[in-house]
């Protein structure tokens, strides 16, 4: 059952992710993107890459390197949902349930049999640009459809500091 998959789930760290040049041209271009998501027009929480969509931003090609890092393909996915921060470590983050927030209709089934309220990614990462900040947490838990967890009490979890590239 769904209990099963979860703890099938596991974390994995990748150092030196992308390449030097890669790397390079997403740290010049994370300060546009973060003010312009806030700043848009449609005031975007996320960004979508359809998977037939050509990358237009370096943080757009990151993710399909990231996929191929991966040994995954685009034409594996709906697409790649992404957004970026970029704040002082001292402000924090917030828990939160990864779900897909843009491309919505492109999901037909999470493949899972806990029923969710808004579609879980197959794949979530997380790209440090920086080595300071708290970790990332990852838990065994999903929201449900009835606003309510699964499991109620979180049974196992995955921490990663954050590091550079």
């Amino acid at each position: 059952g769904a209990a099963g998959r979860l703890a099938e789930r596991s974390v994995k760290v990748c150092d030196n992710a992308l390449s030097a040049g890669l790397l390079s041209l997403l740290r010049d271009s994370v300060d546009d993107l973060c003010v312009w998501r806030v700043k848009s027009p449609a005031s975007l929480c996320t960004f979508w890459l359809p998977r037939d969509a050509a990358p237009r931003t370096a943080a757009e090609v990151a993710g399909r390197a990231l996929l191929r890092r991966l040994g995954r393909y685009a034409s594996e996915f709906v697409g790649i949902e992404w957004w970026c921060r970029n704040q002082a470590a001292s402000m924090g983050a917030h828990f939160h349930y990864d779900t897909a927030l843009s491309g919505q209709e492109a999901f037909a089934s999470t493949g899972d049999d806990v029923a969710s309220p808004l579609p879980r990614p197959t794949l979530s990462s997380v790209l440090y640009l920086g080595a300071v900040g708290g970790p990332t947490v990852v838990l065994d838990q999903v929201m449900t459809s009835d606003n309510g967890q699964q499991p109620v009490m979180p049974q196992k979890g995955f921490s990663v500091a954050p590091r550079l590239n």
